[in-house]
Parts: C-alpha cells; sequence; structure tokens
C-alpha cells in the first residue's frame, strides 16, 4: 500500500467534474501518462514492472468516519512516495480549492 486519501465532493453528481479537473491540471513528466478509466484516472510509468504510480477513483462508502455509508466519494491512492507524488497531490490539492466549498480531503 502507499498514501491513501478520500475526497468529499458535494453534490456527489459533480464527481466526474472534478476527476476530469484534477486529471486536467497533474503535471506528468517523461516516462509517465494519465490512462482515463470508466471510474477515473491513472498515472503509469512507462516500461515498469508495476506500472501503476497513482490512481484516482468514484468509490463507495462502507465503513468510513468521514463519508456516509453508501454516499461516493473519490478514492486516491499513491503506490510511490517523494517529491513527485507531492507535486501531484498539492496541484489536486490546489485544484479542488478552488472548486469553492464543493470538496473536502481526508486521509486513511
Amino acid at each position: 500500500m502507499g498514501l491513501e486519501y478520500g475526497i468529499k465532493v458535494a453534490p456527489s453528481t459533480k464527481i466526474p467534474e472534478v476527476i476530469e479537473r484534477l486529471s486536467s491540471v497533474i503535471i506528468v513528466h517523461e516516462n509517465y501518462s494519465i490512462e482515463h478509466t470508466p471510474t477515473g484516472f491513472a498515472i503509469v510509468q512507462d516500461h515498469a514492472a508495476w506500472p501503476e504510480v497513482m490512481q484516482l477513483s468514484i468509490e463507495q462508502a462502507v465503513g468510513l468516519e468521514e463519508v456516509e455509508d453508501g454516499m461516493q466519494y473519490i478514492y486516491c491512492l499513491f503506490h510511490i512516495g517523494g517529491e513527485l507524488t507531492s507535486n501531484w497531490l498539492r496541484q489536486m490539492q490546489t485544484e479542488t480549492e478552488r472548486i469553492d466549498g464543493l470538496s473536502e480531503w481526508f486521509e486513511f
């Protein structure tokens, strides 16, 4: 496992819009790319044995303190740490701050 975060979005119907905004602000460097999935996106490293370095997806809450059971939230998992992860996290948090009162980050 790596670093795990959740993002509550109100109303939850805005989750796909928030995911799109987050994927558009991340700066990926050479040897990395963003792959969109039906429920989010992943940052993958080219030609690596473990290519996914970060994944972000829509999940349904079960047993979380921060989100009511059954509600959707954005799950963000970093498989790596370091400066690269810090930069991506900061880029996404800055973008969610621009979405006035719409989202709230929490850590697992």
